[in-house]
């Protein structure tokens, strides 16, 4: 969405939306917030709507592939925070997630540096390359770098 909408729309449509549907299971159990409530619910939706901000920026930003997995990492600074904030342990199937969620990041980091790497040599080699979703489109193949796997 962020190629055709600005930030804040899409912000708007996440917020009506997700209240929306929300909205039917708080009727069963909703009861009126003190105002301590108010105020953390207030502090919880400000940081709630930045870091929304902050995601949507990173999509419209950054490729998928680049951002995605960066994005799941947010799971493991939330276990960090209930670990530190309300003494939760995380049990053994949080820790495998998160080795799991590491280890991809870590992998695709080091993997979209290598493809960076290479597109940059082969932009050194053939300055007039065409953008590499436009190679299937070439009608022979692309020249080889030496040096490069």
């Amino acid at each position: 969405m962020s190629d055709t909408e600005e930030t804040l729309t899409i912000l708007v449509y996440f917020g009506v939306f997700s209240s929306m549907l929300t909205a039917i299971p708080a009727y069963f159990v909703w009861r009126p917030p003190s105002g301590g409530e108010l105020i953390l619910l207030g502090l919880v939706g400000a940081f709630g709507a930045v870091g929304q901000y902050c995601v949507v920026r990173a999509f419209a930003a950054g490729e998928l592939l680049s951002v995605a997995p960066i994005d799941y990492s947010r799971l493991i600074f939330a276990g960090a925070v209930g670990f530190l904030l309300f003494a939760e342990v995380p049990d053994r199937y949080t820790l495998v997630g998160a080795a799991i969620i590491v280890g991809s990041t870590l992998y695709i980091a080091y993997r979209e540096t290598q493809l960076s790497r290479i597109n940059r040599a082969v932009l050194v080699a053939w300055p007039d390359a065409p953008h590499s979703k436009d190679a299937a489109e070439l009608p022979g193949p692309l020249p080889t770098v030496v040096g490069t796997r």
